[in-house]
């Protein structure tokens, strides 16, 4: 079942928006408070379109739900990690700017609520850095030494994309991710049903922070 599917069981006066390009997204309540969902699709180019699409909406606040396959033996499959900034190794952030140099970093703000509902969740969390890049299936063993000797907590492909997009438009995003594999100890994907709590877990306290900021 997709995080949308999921979080759609949660909300209460559902009604769908978007519909183009694969985006089908919907707004309704969660504890009284109005929220809208938007699956970002797979990598930097779509996410960056839903996100400009979503602030040119009217969006303020933006937490992507996701999964990342962490690059640190301390961080357990089930873990959640929330970003606080991402390593630019897409095409798509480091169009936006050029390819000059430049850090998408998440918002304070949106970091802080993230800790919090994780906090009240009572969740195994871990706050740090990630790498966001576009080649699902192109790591390989010294490239993951390299990024877990320099402390970054997880591999992903959307958050670069996302944070740049954010910035640059003056809203504020974040992200929490579901660790599915720990490519350090060479498991690449856990089954889908192990990590079925651990995803509605990150949907909780993503929900919570947006009510938070809302």
């Amino acid at each position: 079942m997709q995080i949308e599917q999921r979080l759609c069981q949660i909300f209460s006066d559902k009604k769908a928006i978007g519909g183009k390009r694969c985006f089908n997204g919907f707004t309704g309540r969660y504890k009284g408070k109005e929220i809208s969902i938007m699956p970002t699709q797979m990598g930097g180019p779509s996410a960056a379109i839903a996100v400009e699409e979503l602030i040119r909406a009217g969006a303020e606040y933006l937490i992507r739900v996701g999964t990342c396959g962490a690059v640190q033996k301390d961080v357990e499959i089930g873990d959640l990690i929330i970003a606080i900034s991402a390593v630019p190794e897409d095409g798509t952030s480091r169009s936006y700017v050029n390819f000059e140099p430049f850090c998408p970093t998440a918002s304070f703000k949106v970091i802080n609520a993230l800790i919090r509902a994780a906090e009240l969740e009572r969740a195994r969390y871990h706050v740090g850095v990630v790498r966001s890049s576009d080649a699902f299936y192109a790591e390989d063993p010294d490239t993951i030494k390299k990024w877990e000797r320099r402390g970054i907590l997880a591999f992903e492909m959307e958050d670069a994309a996302v944070f740049t997009v954010a910035m640059l438009r003056g809203a504020n995003a974040g992200a929490i991710h579901l660790v599915n594999g720990n490519l350090v100890k060479g498991v690449q994907f856990a089954p889908e049903d192990e990590l079925k709590e651990g995803m509605m877990r990150a949907i909780r306290i993503a929900l919570e922070a947006a009510f938070m900021l809302s």
